[in-house]
């Protein structure tokens, strides 16, 4: 889910925004810019290493106002039940190196999506991602997500995921199926804990991801991810994540992940801000 633009509203999209003074009691607008980077290396025989970043500029449309007043500030849209359209565009770059030598490329990529809640708490999202750059290898893929909300705070969900990868050589499709439950356990008025446990099977591979956190008040939230994915190779991937709102309107985010496979190891770190108004 990190790569994708498509992800913004059911997952977890690292953002950087306009920065302001203004402050909103309630907003429609989320604009969005986010950046992350990686680096990976083959441990085992130190044959094969690749790294890579990528830029991205989101924005996020609420079909009703989005009340902020006394909630916790990064959950805002999952309490209020909002239902919103999100359009997106990314700039990726990723280098390899082998004992074949170097290779290098890019993929420019656009997006767009929604989300909608009915008044009987069914939840639904679709989300469409597509390359708008001529290269050599391309990947598009569709998104999409059917929920209901047991209660205010707790939200159960089906997500399936298709990922199709083209190339002078290939043309290969993988989908994924996930099961997810998300649940904010208000602990006081200020506090809370978010509980965000998730399973997920695609070809060849299946994988258990547990992710929780704890708002020390409804603008700091601190998290921690660990999952595990089995089937072809194992590995192990762990995550802490950060996010403080400044003032109701500006939210800065920063996530540091380790993934650790059979004979490799990456790293990837995320930063962003939100701007909503």
């Amino acid at each position: 889910m990190l790569s994708k633009t498509s992800s913004s509203l059911s997952g977890a999209l690292i953002t950087l925004v306009i920065p302001t003074l203004s402050i909103a009691s309630e907003y429609q607008h989320q604009a969005s810019l986010g950046y992350y980077s990686y680096e990976y290396e083959d441990e085992a025989t130190s044959a094969y290493s690749s790294e890579g970043d990528s830029i991205s500029i989101d924005y996020i449309f609420a079909l009703t106002p989005v009340k902020t007043d006394g909630i916790f500030l990064n959950e805002a849209l999952f309490l209020n039940k909002s239902s919103a359209i999100f359009v997106g565009a990314s700039h990726r770059t990723h280098e390899s190196k082998a004992t074949g030598g170097k290779r290098r490329s890019h993929e420019n990529s656009m997006a767009i999506g929604g989300l909608w809640v009915t008044d009987n708490n069914l939840v639904f999202s679709l989300g469409y991602q597509v390359p708008v750059s001529d290269e050599e290898e391309t990947s598009y893929s569709i998104d999409t997500m059917f929920g209901s909300f047991l209660t205010d705070h707790t939200l159960v969900a089906a997500l399936i995921d298709r990922d199709r990868y083209k190339s002078n050589n290939s043309n290969d499709t993988d989908d994924r199926y996930t099961l997810m439950l998300k649940s904010i356990v208000p602990l006081s008025n200020e506090t809370a804990w978010v509980i965000n446990p998730y399973i997920s099977s695609s070809e060849g591979e299946d994988e258990v991801t547990l992710s929780t956190s704890y708002y020390f008040n409804h603008q700091i939230e601190l998290g921690i991810l660990y999952s595990r994915a089995t089937g072809d190779r194992t590995s192990d991937r762990q995550a802490v994540y950060y996010n403080h709102y400044l003032t109701e309107s500006i939210g800065l985010d920063i996530t540091l992940f380790q993934s650790e496979s059979e004979g490799g190891e990456s790293d990837t770190w995320l930063f962003g801000l939100n701007y909503r108004y």
